[in-house]
């Protein structure tokens, strides 16, 4: 039930990556292990989200997923599902829904990569305004710095994402000094 490849990646991994449902409901009711990581420290969770499936999310979410799992390179499912919206108007909607599914239980809405970024960062970054909307109402800082100083408002501007630079430009005003 939870064979490996040579990467370390397994069925219930693939399976949520693809998004079949079904399948995932299957290896979870056989006991696979719903946080088994691949070698790049990708979990059925996190590839489940960067891909928009969201009924799986859930279901994984359901078998005790551990929310906050990262990657290798410090990722978290929140961070990977608040990028990746801006492919087309329905991945953006089921992104959305993913992030409010893993805020729900409790994904850390600050957590950060070796270099710094945040789930809010990227979603700045991507010009996700429902989704930087609801990691502010979720209580991301704002003012967090990637390594290189970089802020979610400086990301939303440099790609020119002008409604997201406002609903930054007014949390900033409202969020405390450091």
């Amino acid at each position: 039930m939870n064979a490996k490849t040579a990467n370390d990646v397994t069925a219930l991994i693939l399976a949520s990556q693809q998004g079949h449902l079904e399948i995932v409901r299957a290896l979870l009711d056989a006991k696979a292990d719903v946080n088994a990581k691949a070698d790049n420290g990708g979990t059925a969770l996190i590839l489940a989200s960067e891909f928009g499936h969201l009924r799986v999310v859930r279901l994984l979410l359901a078998a005790n997923a551990q929310v906050n799992a990262k990657t290798a390179n410090g990722s978290t499912a929140l961070m990977l599902a608040s990028q990746n919206g801006h492919l087309r108007d329905l991945i953006a909607m089921l992104d959305l829904e993913i992030v409010r599914a893993l805020l729900t239980a409790k994904a850390d809405v600050n957590a950060k990569t070796g270099n710094g970024v945040t789930a809010l960062i990227v979603a700045s970054r991507e010009g996700q305004l429902e989704i930087v909307r609801a990691l502010l109402d979720a209580k991301a800082d704002v003012n967090a710095k990637m390594s290189d100083g970089s802020t979610a408002l400086i990301m939303a501007s440099q790609q020119g994402h002008q409604q997201v630079v406002q609903l930054l430009k007014s949390a900033n005003e409202e969020a405390p000094e450091d």
